[in-house]
């Protein structure tokens, strides 16, 4: 099977990011947070999408 290194490296990555927080998602969504409020760039902010409305015809 055909190993792909760059998702391989995002693997490793998360679990580096996981690992540090003990696998507590609230706690690395935290310091995410933190990390945005302190940083220069303004993070992308979408408006929710509108559901699709469908004919029942």
């Amino acid at each position: 099977m055909w190993r792909d290194p760059i998702v391989e490296e995002v693997h490793r990555v998360r679990d580096e990011q996981a690992k540090k927080f003990g696998y507590d998602l609230h706690a690395l969504c935290e310091d995410i947070r933190k990390k945005e409020a302190t940083s220069a760039r303004k993070p992308v902010t979408r408006e929710p999408r509108k559901p699709a409305i469908h004919d029942a015809a």
